[in-house]
């Protein structure tokens, strides 16, 4: 998301808690899972240039966000919702038992809708249509259903006192999961809300699922799980990992989940730097996401993008998610992560969720 001077970037970087009001100021760890298992993640943005087209520009070929006349996408042919994008889960079949799953949607929404006019020296934004606060209230169609379950989440961040005035909304869902006999398919999210047309810095939204779930072939690992809303400027920020419960102490980094409101994808200002126990450090890059770029706007698990979605647009335009596996090193001593450094150069980006999973050496 770029503004005129600069380029404003907001993240959501997913994590999971509840704190009191909506009106966070930081990063707070919410629960630990001890577990043979795995996770995995789904989603979609729900903002782009066209309801159900993919945007596929990146590079100097795609415009700042800012410039761009947002709309909903809308892919469900529904006369009862506004918004809707859908993403594909598929479970392995040795997958025995969801133990949590965490569905997440976040937006830019300083109104409804705003509009841009060219004034002398620079570009101008206003309100259109106003805000409206029943934005945690969405709809989400399982695998299989005809019809949308109405859900209501809680408000785990409403940063009103910035300009984009980003919200992040959470509901707890293992429970409508664990009641379906097959969770493989299409999951479908309506009806979030966000700024379309115009807005200074470019909007972005987006959903993100989130899943923990059982399988006694896998190794056994910590899940720690954290959520939060901490404004990250120039400088950056050093986050020390907490332990919740004082569970066992990792053996190695395992798997590491994020999303992000991240702004224009051409802008290369961001990174990540893992900070490990051994003084050990490592940058974040993957074939999809470069060192200096790595929030980049798009759906990736590993070195690929996500590809089953409605849109399946490569361009998510400032709504990111990435998952990052690691080997496990049976040959080292315990390295396990102890900080993250979140950097930046020139942009704002607000956290919000963190998923961080490590191997446990077995009793």
């Amino acid at each position: 998301m770029k503004s005129i001077f600069t380029k404003k970037v907001l993240i959501s970087v997913f994590l999971i808690s509840s704190i009191a009001n909506g009106q966070e100021k930081g990063l707070f760890p919410k629960n630990e899972f001890v577990l043979k298992g795995e996770s995995t993640v789904i989603g979609n943005n729900i903002l782009s240039i066209h309801a159900s087209e993919p945007y596929n520009h990146i590079g100097y070929g795609a415009e700042k966000n800012d410039r761009l006349a947002m709309v909903y996408t809308d892919i469900d042919y529904d006369v009862e919702t506004f918004s809707s994008s859908s993403a594909h889960l598929q479970l392995p079949i040795s997958a025995e038992n969801i133990v949590f799953a965490g569905l997440y949607w976040t937006a830019t929404y300083p109104y409804e809708k705003g509009e841009m006019v060219k004034g002398n020296t620079e570009y101008l934004y206003s309100e259109e249509i106003k805000r409206i606060e029943t934005y945690n209230q969405i709809k989400i169609k399982l695998p299989g259903d005809a019809n949308y379950q109405s859900v209501k989440g809680e408000i785990i961040a409403d940063k009103i006192d910035s300009i984009a005035k980003p919200y992040v909304c959470f509901a707890d869902v293992t429970s409508l999961l664990k009641n379906k006999k097959n969770v493989n398919g299409e999951f479908t999210v309506a009806n979030v809300r966000a700024a379309q047309g115009h807005l200074l810095g470019g909007s972005a939204a987006g959903w993100l699922l989130y899943l923990i779930y059982e399988d006694k072939n896998l190794p056994k690992k910590k899940f720690t799980l954290i959520h939060g809303c901490k404004p990250i400027v120039k400088g950056g920020y050093l986050y020390n990992i907490p332990s919740i419960n004082k569970l066992p102490e990792p053996q190695s980094l395992a798997k590491i989940t994020l999303g992000a409101l991240e702004g224009d994808e051409r802008l290369k200002t961001d990174e990540l730097i893992l900070m490990f126990n051994t003084n050990q450090k490592q940058h974040l890059h993957t074939k999809t996401r470069e060192q200096r770029n790595f929030l980049n706007s798009s759906i990736t698990l590993n070195d690929s993008i996500l590809g089953q979605r409605k849109p399946n647009s490569q361009n998510t335009l400032g709504f990111d998610i990435a998952s990052i596996s690691f080997d496990y090193d049976e040959q080292s001593t315990a390295k396990s992560l102890s900080q993250i450094n979140f950097n930046t150069v020139r942009d704002t980006y607000f956290l919000f969720f963190l998923a961080i999973e490590d191997f446990i050496a077995e009793e």
